[in-house]
């Protein structure tokens, strides 16, 4: 196989709390190091390609290096190689090793601040357990993973999209590459708080994970609240294969009602996890002394963290069925979700 030697080579960039790999020249010094260089002996299309791209290789080789699980770490090494040389995309090990996919991030440039916050608080997504274990649970081993090119665009319609393209065909199979874009303006300085932006970056994600489960819905098993049934069980049943006419500004509201209507509670346990890592200490101190009026009790009520996180979740899914019947067609409810889903976005705008 002929190595793409029109792959770009960004810069790796690592998760903030990541020991940075070795730099210069890779020397094997333990045997997973060693035993994976052996794996690709000079002449292969795979040794071709990391000699193309050295610093995939310093990078693989320093996750190598800090692996305490040798076979794991060297399955998902070769994973990285194998689908970069098939689907000709710059896949970036490091964030990739801590990602429920295999990212591409060639398109996103560090050196602009939107790029740059996009890539920060997309790291403070992947300290969320439960952001990885959504996808992981679900799609199981490395050779399973699905391939997820990010973009952060202008003129884009909405603050995030995510479709599914076709990739090569691999044996005569076809296989599919998730585009997710972000807006630029979205992004932007003082333009939205990282709450939200974190909240789209997911929900994008999802997309992307439910797309895959639209090609193959059999693919994987369950996941924690969807009432013990499985993925398959309630695409097939529930949401015809999530080809459903409802569509608003062209997209298929199918699969945000699914997000409602399942995966609430996931959002909202995620964003909570990382909370004190896109939140600031002042807006801690903000929020906790913010109350609003229960129309339920007729009482002024104090804030509640657990509910932040939960209507914060909601945007982008307001157009559902089930949104309008639950949560605006019940005053209460609706009630709680402006106050929190505004108060939401007075939050901090840069990522550090």
């Amino acid at each position: 196989m002929a190595v793409n030697d029109s792959i770009a080579k960004p810069e790796i960039v690592a998760p903030c709390d990541e020991e940075e790999p070795p730099t210069g020249v890779v020397t094997p010094v333990n045997d997973c190091q060693t035993n994976f260089a052996a794996t690709y002996p000079q002449g292969t299309p795979e040794r071709d390609f990391l000699n193309h791209h050295p610093e995939m290789e310093v990078a693989l080789d320093g996750m190598l290096f800090r692996a305490t699980d040798c076979e794991e770490a060297t399955e998902f090494a070769n994973n990285i190689i194998k689908s970069s040389l098939e689907t000709g995309l710059y896949i970036n090990a490091e964030i990739s090793a801590k990602s429920p996919m295999n990212v591409d991030l060639s398109n996103i440039s560090l050196d602009t601040l939107e790029g740059a916050r996009f890539v920060c608080i997309y790291n403070k997504l992947l300290e969320s357990p439960a952001f990885k274990n959504l996808f992981v649970n679900t799609f199981g081993s490395f050779q399973n993973r699905r391939n997820a090119v990010f973009k952060v665009e202008d003129n884009l319609f909405g603050n995030g999209q995510c479709k599914l393209g076709n990739g090569p065909l691999i044996n005569n199979e076809q296989t599919f590459i998730n585009e997710i874009k972000i807006s630029k303006s979205f992004l932007g300085e003082n333009i939205t708080s990282n709450i939200n932006v974190t909240k789209t970056i997911l929900h994008e994600c999802i997309h992307a994970f439910l797309n895959s489960k639209k090609i193959n819905c059999g693919n994987g098993a369950t996941i924690e609240n969807l009432n013990n049934k499985t993925l398959e069980e309630l695409i097939t049943l529930f949401y015809s294969d999530f080809n459903c006419h409802i569509t608003v500004n062209g997209t298929e509201q199918s699969q945000h009602a699914f997000m409602f209507d399942y995966l609430i509670l996931t959002f909202s346990s995620i964003l909570s996890e990382i909370s004190s890592s896109v939140l600031s200490q002042s807006d801690e101190l903000l929020l906790l002394n913010e109350t609003y009026f229960d129309l339920e009790t007729n009482t002024i009520k104090l804030f509640v963290w657990n509910d932040i996180f939960k209507y914060a979740s909601m945007p982008g899914l307001t157009q559902t069925d089930t949104f309008q019947f639950n949560i605006v067609g019940n005053p209460i409810e609706y009630n709680k979700y402006t106050f929190y889903s505004s108060r939401a976005l007075m939050c901090s705008k840069t990522c550090n």
